[in-house]
């Protein structure tokens, strides 16, 4: 199972799981980071989207790291998996609903626009707190068994751990500070002078409603998902007592509350900072941004790629022209192999037998006489003997 893997790999490939789990730690920050600086509705959720993966990531790789007792890492793994699909894709449907009515999605463009659509506000707003991990909504349960997984590896291993958690609570305050961002510059911040166009289109409200239910009763019920689902499918690949462990997991406890009510308003506090001080505005230069990393690396792969390519087809060309002559030359042995020829080969002469057999039998003699001397304890095969005797008679 996957966590008998883990275990396995913790010993053999002791750098996978420490990898994994940096790995998600790095796509939690590169991607938060880029996400605060857009000032596109769009490409803000795209760059979360790399952020959310991130946590999904760093789960895996607590759980590969900590192997059989790795349980709460993949659990927050599978369920921050589907808060994920909720949250995400109702913000989506509510930058949608916005842009059917304005035609635009620059952040800077838009503005007040919670009069025209109340019901859109407070919708995306419930999306914004599952997303930031408020309690009471989806995303607060997947995060806290996320973190309560860094907080064991960080007890369970190395130094550079405790600054894992201390970055993923910072990552959490990007978050928050990104959609505080996004949710008052569409729907709080001053009236756009766009154009509104009318109409309801009821069917993507509803839409946006079922979602924001769905998430409601995760965040309200939070051991459902989990216990229901998660930990049998967790059970099953080897994390023995994941029902157990998540029993007597208490997601109303004072700390994690406390954490994220503070996390929350960390986020706030840098919201407002960035907006006033014109900070998310600023936009680094190409070979610091994520498209200018995945241009590079992209160019680097493509040029590994045709290098690997020409270097098998020289191989393919050189093992094919060795194959033609190896061919070649055993074609010609066989047409030889029967022809009766005279050579001599130390002081024995050979006359009338093939050249070919005479080199087998002088490679038979050497291997009688070799087993001989690593073997003089030991008597002779009787296989052996029969062929010296045979020999004689031939010589």
């Amino acid at each position: 199972g996957f966590a008998g893997w883990g275990a396995f790999l913790s010993g053999a490939i002791t750098w996978l799981g420490p990898f994994i789990l940096t790995l998600g730690l790095a796509t939690m920050l590169t991607g938060v980071i880029a996400a605060l600086l857009q000032g596109d509705a769009k490409r803000l959720l795209a760059y979360h989207s790399v952020s959310q993966m991130g946590y999904i990531i760093l789960g895996i790789g607590t759980a590969l790291y900590l192997g059989p007792h790795g349980q709460l890492g993949f659990l927050g793994s599978v369920y921050h998996i589907v808060n994920h699909a909720l949250f995400k894709a109702a913000l989506f449907l509510g930058v949608g609903i916005i842009y059917v009515h304005t035609s635009e999605t620059d952040l800077y463009k838009l503005g007040g626009l919670w009069r025209r659509f109340p019901v859109t506000a407070f919708l995306m707003f419930l999306a914004v707190l599952g997303i930031t991990g408020a309690p009471g909504l989806n995303g607060y349960a997947s995060k806290t068994l996320l973190h309560h997984a860094i907080d064991q590896a960080a007890a369970a291993g190395s130094f550079w751990l405790v600054w894992a958690e201390r970055l993923f609570s910072l990552v959490g305050v990007g978050t928050a500070a990104s959609f505080a961002k996004l949710f008052y510059l569409i729907f709080l911040g001053k009236p756009t002078k766009l154009k509104v166009a009318e109409g309801r289109h009821p069917s993507l409200r509803a839409a946006l409603a079922l979602l924001a239910v769905v998430m409601l009763g995760l965040g309200i019920m939070p051991h459902f998902f989990p216990s229901v689902l998660a930990a049998p499918a967790a059970q099953v690949l080897g994390f023995e007592g994941s029902l157990d462990i998540l029993a007597a997991l208490s997601f109303w406890n004072f700390s994690d509350l406390f954490a994220i009510f503070v996390t929350l308003g960390l986020g706030a506090l840098v919201c407002w900072a960035g907006l006033k001080s014109g900070a998310f505005h600023w936009q680094p230069p190409l070979w610091l941004s994520l498209e200018g990393l995945g241009k590079a690396a992209y160019q680097e792969i493509a040029r590994l790629w045709i290098r690997s390519i020409d270097l098998y087809q020289a191989g393919l060309q050189k093992t094919r022209d060795l194959g033609l002559a190896a061919a070649s030359d055993l074609h010609n042995a066989y047409l030889n192999l029967g022809r009766p020829k005279e050579g001599k080969i130390g002081g024995v002469v050979f006359a009338g037998v093939s050249a070919s057999a005479a080199l087998l039998i002088m490679a038979l003699v050497f291997l009688i006489v070799f087993y001989t001397i690593i073997n003089p304890g030991l008597p002779t095969p009787k296989i052996f003997q029969a062929l010296a005797r045979r020999l004689g008679k031939w010589f």
